[in-house]
């Protein structure tokens, strides 16, 4: 049994949201993904762009920018959580020695 979803319509009778102006279909592809019953969906995609040029460009330089803040917070959290789990340790290791310290007085 195979799905096929698609709603590129609904996004293309909206006007652009920046400039007011039309949308238009940059390029459509399909992929086959397979569900856990193990049947195959289709699922269609299509980028849609403003037909404004300047609107499309200044749209693409924003999503640029929030894709470099949002990696560089992902970088910040890995070094975040690799510094809290060496700290830690550390203390596990502490009190390991304390606990083995008091034991054997």
């Amino acid at each position: 049994m195979q799905n096929n979803i698609s709603s590129a319509n609904t996004y293309l009778n909206a006007p652009c949201e920046r400039c007011g102006g039309k949308k238009r279909v940059a390029r459509t592809w399909k992929e086959k993904i397979p569900t856990l019953t193990g049947t195959i969906t289709i699922v269609e995609y299509s980028q849609i762009v403003c037909r404004n040029k300047i609107c499309q460009e200044e749209f693409e330089k924003k999503q640029v920018e929030e894709t470099e803040k949002r990696q560089a917070i992902k970088v910040k959290k890995d070094e975040n959580t690799a510094l809290r789990k060496a700290k830690s340790l550390l203390e596990a290791n502490k009190a390991r020695k304390t606990k083995s310290n008091s034991i054997k007085l």
